[in-house]
């Protein structure tokens, strides 16, 4: 009776002070009261109502006044925190939860809801933000009683919501108080889930945060903090960030340059402008100040130099803020200086030598009056000022407080208020840099760095587990890695993975270690304890870990303001961004020094993700250092250089290539360390099927697997359509792609299939990802927090002895498609893979067996085993290549060229002549604007012709051809040729002048995001004809089934494996939205049976085998002399089915 009276009393206290929020208490019920009328008639979070047994509670009175009501439970069955706090002015209402469930759980919901009475609210915009923190997507509304329609509001959820009346109602539900930063923040488990359903019920409006814990549980929260105000003003006063991208720049609020004359559009003039009340910087006071221009143009270049000032910020939101100055000091000028900021030391005695350039940072707090002081002491030179604000004052849940107002219970081990005590250290960082003599940084011979190979040997016994992977995974990239602490709940976890045959699992728990500080020990120990019950059963653990990024979970940018130094640096700016720089040696120290703990815990295996340059690329001292020593060239530091980003320019491209060989190199040393404590541990990394196709992997980020398969032995993809049935065209010539990683390697190739988070909801589409790696020998990892509600899955038929054996089953094939890094990387006039994969996918229509190689395999050895190549569209081929492929056709191969196939040396520079002018009988030039083709026919007649629905572009051969199998129109309905055949030797090439082959390509898509893809069916069936004729002596195999049903052949040992997955559910419309459900009908029934006759005598059995359907169904075969057909009926062919021919 105490402590409810309590409460009253002090509810009351706070609607008699004059706030404009109150709390109102009856039991375990709270209410928000705004104004004196009620605003959230019900704050409840999962099991703890006035009815719910075991609660507990308590109220507190802070040291300022503060008051604060916490609820909890602390069974097992339900560990979960409700805490509310209301200042003491009133002026804001923080609504906690945290809440964790066993794996399993009959009673996962850790949820907290607000709800709001609709009659309040009838007639008030609202408006906020959606989706999540990596976007900045505002929505707004009116609500009404009657009008807005029930369900989620505006079908989106939401991370800020506002509602006004326009005049004395303006309240703002902040729902990711911790801000843009979270970038996990829409996660389901691990993490304060910063998105929220809003849904219109009949009577409230109700805002339900936090997760149904489904699966192996783990723990969840919900934060949100009620305020007045209005969206435009309320939002950025709380929050430093709009949005945030893994590897996207922290943004800068302000770029200043002093001094030069000339230079890059970030920066804003400064020189010796004095602050006002009305600006936002400038000089504390008039100062007497020198300008040093050493080169016409480039910030760095420039200065003012003078004695003891004060340059000042004001307006700044309360918060951190990261202070950065730059002085370059290239003609030698007298200087020496110290530099604080609101009297923290950034730099002390700091003397930039000739030649130099020094960049100071400094993380520091800003208090409510929005004002930096930047104090010079002595003889200073400045070129650049920048500010970046980190995190708001209102965002702060780790620098100087923690998730909790109050100590008290706390229901899981992620964001406890211990984690975040002492206050964050805020270190200052400083780099210098060797400042190039501009327009001379590429003078001289340039080289690029070695390139080891450092892997275990192919048939090493301790890595042939990769071959037979059936691969699982243990909790989400935020998972806590305390799921399994009860060694019941640990048995419980891995009797459910061996029940589904596991043999692997990848462990993702707290990804990003480093930004987990408090819990690097604990982690470590839990990954020692899973090893050891993962190896009882004779499952291998792969570890999933993190190198470089600093999202804000947990304790990311706390980490970051700690280790300021080791940051990357903006190549312009020089401004330090969220993510550790690869070539940092503290960096590389500290990973590899906690990787190598987990090795000694026993894991298998290791991925170390984003072992990567940052988008925006490094100009960090240590990056520009090493590849100077390594190249003998230096990156420009004058931002106007047009070198800089010029992907054609020499400089430019041998600083990229750099990259790509570095962090290959990186993958080579981190392998020789683990190698004294594991020689057999197996190293795993992926990219996208677009981060290896594009550009934006290899170029961006300096992540190539072609480079890092020099030590990595386990090579994978993260397939991101999310639904993989409805992009099975895409998906089924992307994961051949891949393969060519296998082929030059001999290293097993994996998948990671998304498709959401419910296993039952989307378990076609997840069905499809692992039957198309499956048919490509490839394990598939399937990523559902909630299993599907299923007896047995297709998961277990991996694991079954009917499925192909990964280790010796071998692919099938005549016809080679070459796909090169370098023409990735440095084709000009396009991209090389819509051509390759527009092939690739008219061939799998057609069914004719085919695999990718990469430029790594163009060796005799290796293309002995086809009679077809597809150059296709690759432009950049070394001599050295064009000799091979020029040897592949005199032997009798058959050679298709794409456009400018071979126009480029491999760095993509013009070759004088065309590198099959001599083949052809001409040279060739590439498209002008004139050169459009806009229709195609069998013969010179344009009226017989059909019209492109995407006119295209042709190559201008030197000498025009006349003869071919296929004509293109231009707008004259003049004829061009499309393929030209010519002999050579004893086989032939043939070059497609027109590229047609891009017309056709789908790209895989994603889900919630516009299907961009349309296929040209008349244009579609004239190339199927074409491809059918060019690659007649590579079929192989015949077969009668229809176009959208694939397949692949593979052998093992005598037999062979026949796959087929069938894929005729339709693709969306152009335009709509590639949906994230899955059809009425996913896998639409066969019209007919399947027959297929391939080479072969004396075989003794047939049969089909399949995830749907149990058992060997035996089939219908007739031996002829040197062939076998087979009927598949068409009922033995629901989604995929293994079609074993036995001899």
């Amino acid at each position: 009776m105490r402590v409810v009276l309590t409460f009253f009393l002090l509810g009351m206290f706070s609607m008699l002070s004059g706030g404009v929020f109150s709390i109102r208490q009856d039991g375990n019920e709270f209410a928000v009261l705004y104004r004196n009328n009620v605003l959230v008639s019900t704050v409840s979070s999962s099991n703890l109502g006035s009815d719910a047994a075991g609660v507990r509670s308590s109220v507190q009175t802070m040291p300022d006044g503060t008051r604060v009501w916490n609820i909890w439970r602390q069974d097992k069955a339900c560990r979960i925190r409700q805490e509310i706090a209301l200042k003491a002015d009133g002026s804001q209402v923080e609504i906690s939860m945290k809440g964790e469930a066993a794996p399993y759980s009959e009673n996962p919901a850790r949820l907290l809801q607000l709800a709001l009475p609709m009659d309040l609210l009838d007639g008030k915009k609202y408006t906020g933000l959606t989706v999540n923190t990596r976007v900045w997507k505002p929505g707004s509304g009116v609500l009404s009683r009657q009008k807005t329609p029930p369900g989620a509001l505006d079908n989106v959820r939401w991370r800020y919501f506002n509602l006004s009346n326009g005049k004395d109602f303006n309240v703002v539900f902040d729902l990711n108080p911790i801000g843009a930063g979270d970038y996990t923040a829409m996660y389901s488990a691990g993490v304060i889930k910063g998105v929220w359903d809003i849904i219109k019920g009949k009577n409230n409006l109700i805002l339900r945060g936090g997760s149904h814990l489904s699966g192996i549980g783990g723990m969840t929260g919900a934060k949100v903090v009620i305020r007045e105000g209005v969206m435009e003003k309320d939002y950025f006063r709380n929050h430093a960030l709009k949005s945030y991208k893994e590897r996207g720049p922290l943004a800068a609020n302000y770029v200043l340059s002093f001094g030069s004359l000339k230079h890059g559009k970030e920066f804003v003039t400064a020189d010796d402008k004095v602050i006002t009340p009305d600006t936002p910087y400038g000089w504390k006071n008039a100062v007497k100040l020198q300008r040093n221009i050493d080169s016409p143009e480039g910030v760095y270049y420039s200065s003012m130099s003078g004695q003891n000032a004060v340059f000042r910020f004001s307006k700044l939101i309360p918060g951190v803020h990261i202070f950065t100055v730059a002085a370059g000091n290239y003609a030698g000028h007298k200087n020496k200086f110290s530099i604080t900021v609101n009297g923290r030391s950034m730099v002390r005695d700091l003397a930039v030598g000739k030649k130099q350039l020094a960049v100071a940072s400094l993380p520091v707090w800003v208090d409510d009056s929005g004002v930096a002081d930047i104090e010079f002491s002595g003889d200073f030179l400045v070129s650049s000022i920048a500010v970046q604000c980190l995190i708001a004052a209102a965002e702060d849940f780790s620098f100087n407080r923690g998730y909790w107002v109050t100590d008290g219970y706390e229901p899981a081990v992620l964001f406890r208020n211990q984690d975040y005590r002492p206050a964050a250290e805020l270190n200052p960082a400083l780099e210098l840099i060797c400042m190039p003599t501009p327009g001379q940084e590429a003078v001289g011979p340039g080289k690029l760095p070695d390139t080891p190979v450092e892997l275990p040997p192919d048939d090493a016994p301790g890595g042939q587990w990769r071959w037979t992977a059936n691969c699982h995974h243990l909790g989400s990239n935020s998972a806590t890695l305390d799921e399994c602490r009860d060694p019941a709940d640990m048995k419980k976890v891995f009797d459910k993975l061996q029940q589904d045959g596991a043999s692997v699992v990848m462990v993702n728990g707290m990804m990003s270690r480093h930004t987990y500080p408090a819990h690097l020990d604990r982690g470590v120990e839990m990954i020692r304890k899973i090893v050891a019950e993962a190896h009882k059963r004779n499952i291998k653990i792969i570890d999933h870990q993190d190198v470089t990024l600093l999202w804000n979970t947990d304790s990311g940018f706390r980490v970051m303001a700690q280790r300021l130094p080791e940051t990357v640096r903006n190549l312009i700016t020089m401004v330090p961004n969220g993510q550790f720089c690869i070539m940092n040696p503290v960096t590389n120290r500290m990973y590899t020094n906690y990787a190598m703990r987990t090795v000694k815990a026993g894991i298998d295996g290791l991925q170390a993700d984003e072992a990567a340059f940052m988008h925006t690329v490094c100009g960090c001292s240590h990056c520009r250092n090493t590849f100077y020593k390594d190249t003998n060239w230096q990156l420009p530091l004058n931002e106007l250089d047009k070198r800089l980003f010029d992907r054609q320019d020499p400089l430019w491209k041998q600083f990229l290539e750099w990259r790509k060989i570095k962090l290959g190199n990186w993958w080579v040393d981190f392998r020789r360390e683990a190698k004294k404590y594991n020689p057999d541990l197996v190293l795993c990394m992926y990219s996208t099927h677009w981060g290896f196709m594009s550009q934006a992997s290899s170029l961006r980020m300096g992540g190539d697997l072609t480079q890092q398969a020099r030590a990595i032995n386990y090579l994978g993809t993260e397939v991101m359509t999310r639904n993989c049935l409805l992009s099975a065209r895409a998906l089924a010539a992307n994961r051949k792609m891949v393969n060519l990683l296998n082929v030059a390697f001999n290293a097993p190739i994996w998948a990671w299939i998304y498709a959401g988070l419910d296993g039952e909801d989307m378990y076609e589409a997840f069905y499809a990802g692992w039957a198309i790696c499956n048919m490509n020998n490839q394990s598939a990892m399937t990523r559902w927090a909630a299993p599907p509600q299923r007896e047995t899955t297709f998961k277990s038929f991996e694991a079954s002895p009917d499925n192909m054996r990964r280790d010796i089953a071998r692919t099938v094939c005549k016809a080679a498609l070459l796909f090169s890094a370098s023409s990735r990387d440095w084709n000009r006039g396009g991209a090389m893979y819509p051509q390759a994969l527009g092939l690739a996918q008219t061939l799998e229509e057609l069914h004719v067996p085919y695999e990718f190689i990469g430029a790594m395999s163009l060796k005799k050895e290796v293309l002995k085993k086809y009679n077809f190549l597809s150059v296709n569209f690759n432009g950049c081929l070394s001599d050295q290549e064009v000799s091979v492929i020029k040897e592949f056709a005199r032997n009798g191969g058959t050679v298709h060229l794409i456009g400018g196939a071979g126009m480029f040396d491999a760095m993509g520079n013009d070759r004088p002549v065309w590198a099959f002018a001599d083949v052809m009988q001409y040279d060739l030039k590439r498209p002008a604007r004139k050169n459009v083709i806009q229709k195609v026919g069998f013969h010179r007649d344009p009226a017989k012709a059909d019209t492109l629905k995407n006119p295209t572009r042709h190559y201008v051969p030197s000498v025009m051809p006349k003869r071919s199998s296929l004509y293109g129109f231009n707008a004259k309905n003049r004829p061009v040729p499309v393929f030209v055949n010519q002999r050579y030797g004893k086989g032939r090439f043939i070059h497609e002048i027109v590229p047609l082959a891009g017309l056709l390509y789908f790209e895989e898509g994603r889900v919630n995001e516009v299907w961009r893809n349309e296929l040209d069916e008349k244009l579609a069936e004239k190339y199927r004809q074409c491809v059918s004729r060019m690659t007649a002596k590579s079929a192989w195999w015949s077969v009668e089934a229809p176009s959208t049903v694939y397949s692949t052949i593979y052998k093992q040992n005598k037999d062979y494996a026949v796959h087929f997955f069938n894929a005729q559910t339709p693709w969306p419309a152009k335009g709509e939205l590639l949906p994230m459900k899955i059809p009425a009908d996913p896998f639409p029934a066969l019209a007919r049976d399947i027959t297929f006759t391939l080479p072969g005598k004396n075989v003794r059995e047939v049969f089909a085998v399949s995830p749907d359907f149990a058992g060997r169904k035996q089939l219908a075969f007739r031996q002829a002399d040197k062939s076998v057909t087979v009927t598949l009926n068409k009922e033995l062919l629901k989604a995929y089915t293994i079609v074993w021919v036995k001899f």
